[in-house]
């Protein structure tokens, strides 16, 4: 486990064993912000499964708020869902009888 040295707190494992989001963190504190692009390739460097990004993004942007560091995302860096739409569950009318 890691032991922050700004907060002496005990990171979360998820944290402490990514190198690359802990020199992410690192930087954020000494410019002030970090991207949300930059977390994506620090989650992808460190190979932590897409599945588990948002319990680590939860993580991480806790030590990012208690270390002041803003964490910058644009709505051009979020992708797009698709929405499916879905039929009302009404009988279907007859025409023309």
């Amino acid at each position: 486990m890691f032991v922050s040295a700004s907060t002496s707190r005990t990171l979360p494992p998820e944290i402490a064993e990514s190198e690359s989001v802990m020199a992410l963190i690192e930087r954020g504190k000494a410019d002030g912000q970090i991207a949300g692009d930059d977390v994506r390739r620090a989650f992808e460097a460190d190979q932590i499964p897409p599945t588990q990004w948002k319990n680590v993004l939860r993580s991480l942007n806790q030590i990012l708020e208690e270390e002041g560091v803003t964490l910058m995302v644009s709505a051009a860096e979020s992708p797009k869902r698709a929405r499916k739409s879905v039929a009302a569950k009404s009988p279907a009318k007859r025409l023309g009888r």
